[in-house]
């Protein structure tokens, strides 16, 4: 899970941070595995986690044996035909709201360059940063990939036909092949809330810390929250019991019972903001994990909409004004991800915070970017380690919509 502008040790991130080239960084931390010598406890962790995960071995398929779950599984979904039309309706309304913003946009970028010659080189480089920075930039539009993925994602989280698995991971950034935290939140829109309950859905949560890696700390480029958890008690597990654990959620929650019929409707989906890292480090584990479960990254969902701007999880919880803190705990950042899809698919949140109105929301996280870089719209007060929680600023009374 990437929360923005902090780095986060993996395979794939080229950027540059605090004027140290990342690419040539991570290719030390992946030479650190084999070549550098740690020494003391630090150095006893890092043998003990590796030489627990060369014998690790997946974990067998098992039926799942819970009464009350066995009673959910026979669930049937039964589509709300209202539910389906209010959903028809505002992708309808919302796809011609894109397409006018995108004609509009458009126009007004002419305007802005039509005095302009590509020819010319003085000229072609001031195009290139004026439509770098033309807002609004619409990307949504129907008939493209990403409207039908953006389609697909709504009418799951929307038609509560969808049980979503929220799965985070924290790595050591000295070396980030351990994982040290694995954070899961679940929700089963099988399981109601009772017919008086106004609190909204109800998640499991869980935060397994694992006891071989249990001693290394992130401190250079991370925050250290692992010991603050804010949704329950913290689990400490042996690799391989930890292993078996989350192998027992996904079997239960994301593997249909075999007995199940296929018309029961309900469908399965992996959650995650940037999920790819994080489906990489759960292999490692051994994990039996099926290629056909279809995955909503909250990421790549934010950025099909608004663009790569602002769309690490801390401006994305900022924007939709969902409380938080303590992020890069996996357990909370696994629950915040979940809360985030939630949020983004809801019809009515996304009118009440005007999320359709591209133009306002890009110009929003323009600022917040401004000010966060420290440049002439304000001066940064970010430290060099990522803060943990996105505050929104004050502003005169006068000038509040």
């Amino acid at each position: 899970m990437s929360s923005g502008k902090s780095y986060r040790p993996g395979p794939n991130n080229h950027r540059t941070k605090f004027g140290i080239n990342i690419q040539n960084h991570n290719q030390d931390n992946r030479a650190m595995s084999s070549s550098k010598k740690f020494f003391g406890h630090i150095g006893n962790a890092v043998q003990s986690y590796q030489a627990a995960l060369r014998v690790l071995k997946p974990v067998k398929y098992t039926a799942v044996n819970s009464v009350v779950l066995k009673e959910t599984n026979k669930k049937q979904y039964h589509p709300d035909r209202e539910l389906q039309k209010h959903i028809e309706d505002y992708l309808t309304a919302f796809g011609e709201r894109s397409k006018l913003a995108h004609t509009e946009s458009d126009l007004k970028l002419n305007q802005k360059i039509e005095a302009l010659s590509p020819s010319n080189a003085s000229d072609k480089e001031l195009i290139q940063k004026i439509t770098a920075n033309h807002i609004p930039k619409v990307r949504l539009l129907p008939g493209t990939p990403s409207w039908a993925e953006f389609t697909k994602v709504l009418k799951s989280i929307q038609s509560r036909n969808t049980i979503c698995m929220s799965i985070d991971i924290e790595a050591w950034e000295k070396n980030p092949s351990i994982v040290t935290e694995i954070g899961i939140s679940i929700w089963d829109p099988r399981v109601e809330d009772g017919k008086y309950s106004i609190s909204g859905p109800t998640f499991q949560n869980h935060h397994i810390l694992i006891d071989q890696s249990l001693p290394l700390r992130n401190t250079q480029f991370m925050p250290d929250h692992k010991y603050q958890y804010l949704l329950g008690k913290s689990k400490v597990m042996d690799i391989r019991h930890c292993q078996a654990f989350i192998q027992g959620l996904i079997d239960k929650y994301m593997v249909p019972d075999p007995n199940e019929s296929q018309t029961l409707g309900y469908q399965r989906a992996f959650v995650g903001h940037g999920f790819a890292s994080d489906l990489k480090w759960l292999k490692t584990l051994q994990l039996r994990i099926s290629d056909d479960i279809p995955i909503f990254d909250t990421m790549k969902f934010f950025q099909s909409i608004y663009g790569s701007t602002g769309s690490g999880l801390g401006k994305a919880l900022r924007l939709l004004q969902i409380p938080h803190a303590y992020m890069h705990n996996a357990g909370n950042d696994a629950y915040y991800t979940l809360r985030l899809l939630l949020h983004m698919c809801d019809i009515e949140k996304r009118k009440l915070l005007a999320l359709d109105d591209i133009e306002r929301i890009q110009n929003i996280i323009e600022g917040w970017r401004s000010h966060d870089s420290g440049n002439s719209s304000g001066k940064s007060k970010r430290r060099k380690k990522l803060v943990s929680t996105e505050f929104q600023g004050v502003a005169p009374f006068s000038s509040l919509p």
